[in-house]
């Protein structure tokens, strides 16, 4: 056999190899990304739950606990939805300070701080409606869904969480 007729055959054969492992990476690239769309998926209902389940925390061991989920945020959730909820921990965190003491936070004067400012409403929803944009961006690439849009229709209602019913924040979480 010729030198010829040998790298005919090693090419003959090389081919189908290369193209199968590039079919096998491609596979298991789009495995890969999938798997991290469904744990993002998962990690932004748990932040959601617990970005809202927030403003009627009443005890510091609650607010602690879900500060706690919201940071796990750092192992999955893209930088864009990451940066929206600490944009919303600040104004959260501006919205305790404003009614804390020298005591401990009191959750029934954070309640009614939110039901009473309609300007802490305001800036708590456009903040969540930032964190829910940059969510739908990362899941859902072809989205519609403006940031002006979601400020527009995103609010933080008086009778939702943080109504004056003694139960309403611990039937939320």
């Amino acid at each position: 056999m010729s030198w010829h007729g040998a790298i005919t055959i090693v090419v003959a054969v090389s081919i189908p190899v290369f193209l199968g492992f590039i079919g096998y990476w491609h596979q298991e690239k789009s495995k890969r990304r999938a798997e991290l769309s469904e744990r993002r998926r998962v990690l932004y209902e748990s932040l959601v739950q617990s970005l809202i389940g927030l403003l009627g925390a009443r005890t510091p061991k609650e607010r602690s606990r879900l500060l706690t989920e919201i940071e796990t945020g750092w192992l999955f959730a893209a930088d864009a939805v990451l940066e929206a909820c600490y944009r919303y921990l600040a104004a959260y965190d501006g919205l305790c300070s404003s009614v804390m003491g020298e005591e401990a936070l009191d959750w029934n004067s954070v309640l009614t701080k939110i039901r009473s400012d309609a300007d802490a409403r305001v800036d708590l929803g456009t903040r969540l409606s930032d964190v829910f944009v940059e969510m739908r961006r990362d899941l859902k690439k072809d989205t519609k869904i403006t940031r002006d849009w979601a400020r527009r229709n995103v609010d933080v209602y008086c009778w939702g969480i943080v109504s004056a019913g003694e139960h309403a924040a611990s039937e939320w979480s």
